[in-house]
């Protein structure tokens, strides 16, 4: 919720004039195959139209259904998106804004060889990448040893606001809405839901629908909790009993290392405080460990 995909759209958008572009969101995405018809399907008008040669060329591997573009069963995903790119390219270079990859299932390397074949073949197709999964964005960012070898990214990341930059921001969206507030519910959100954009606009457009702003924070302070639940959920994926506790401990007060439990394997805890620190969920400063977002906060309270 730290406003990832905004961004990447903003991009997109700036670089609409040099680039034809398509924003992918790979969310549940079961495997490549899948991903690879989410990216046809997502391609813009203006490229849909330039592909209509290439689906009749190709009617054996790709149906034309009323929700969309499907690969025929048994067809090679790479083999048909190598083609599609290598033409598509031809003329205008390509942007895909591959929206939360770390959800691909299947094996992400599997996902990652595909792209590399494509960019070998279309020299001129370029992507965005956006994750929550560190270690699979570690990989992207990092691949000397992987399919992506050569192709040298530039990093973004994207951490919690200053206080002050959450008022702003709050200030200027409710003044666009022409939402009547006061600086004391500005403080009251912020106080409330923590400087991360995505729970602010849980907020903001509520009382953009005409909202009071106490039924407003309530319900954004419900859904931002429930969101970051199912973040920890799949972050604790896997993970013994012990890991839940070493949560609620961290949420609970400023913890150290030997607060975590006597119980808690050494290696297992450490992967577990890196994950944390490296998703901006957690702070270390001075070997205290601490969870200030409120809202993630609360949602590791209510761990079991």
């Amino acid at each position: 919720m730290a406003g990832k995909t905004s961004v990447a759209q903003v991009v997109q958008s700036e670089l609409q004039r040099e680039f034809s572009s398509a924003y992918v969101d790979l969310r549940g995405a079961t495997g490549v195959r899948t991903a690879a018809e989410r990216i046809i399907n997502a391609l813009p008008k203006d490229v849909l139209q330039r592909i209509g040669k290439f689906i009749a060329n190709h009617v054996e591997q790709i149906q034309v259904e009323p929700f969309g573009i499907k690969l025929r069963k048994g067809e090679d995903a790479t083999d048909v998106l190598e083609t599609l790119f290598g033409l598509l390219s031809k003329d205008k270079k390509l942007l895909l804004v591959l929206d939360e990859v770390q959800d691909v299932g299947g094996g992400t390397n599997h996902f990652l060889n595909m792209l590399s074949r494509i960019r070998n073949t279309s020299k001129r197709v370029n992507f965005i990448f956006t994750g929550s999964e560190i270690n699979l964005m570690k990989v992207i960012l990092n691949p000397e040893k992987t399919a992506l070898a050569g192709r040298t990214p530039v990093k973004i990341d994207i951490v919690h606001w200053e206080k002050k930059v959450a008022n702003s921001f709050l200030r200027e969206g409710l003044n666009h809405c022409g939402v009547v507030f006061s600086e004391k519910e500005i403080d009251e959100v912020v106080d409330t839901l923590g400087t991360l954009p995505g729970w602010l606009n849980f907020y903001g457009l509520r009382r953009c629908s005409g909202q009071s702003h106490d039924k407003s924070l309530a319900e954004a302070r419900i859904e931002s909790v429930a969101v970051a639940s199912t973040e920890f959920q799949h972050l604790l994926a896997r993970r013994g009993a012990w890991a839940p506790r070493v949560i609620i401990t961290i949420a609970s007060y400023s913890a150290r290392w030997k607060d975590l439990g006597a119980d808690v394997p050494p290696k297992g805890l450490n992967d577990l405080l890196k994950r944390l620190k490296d998703s901006f969920i957690m702070t270390e400063e001075n070997g205290r460990y601490s969870i200030t977002d409120p809202v993630y906060n609360e949602a590791a309270k209510r761990l079991k």
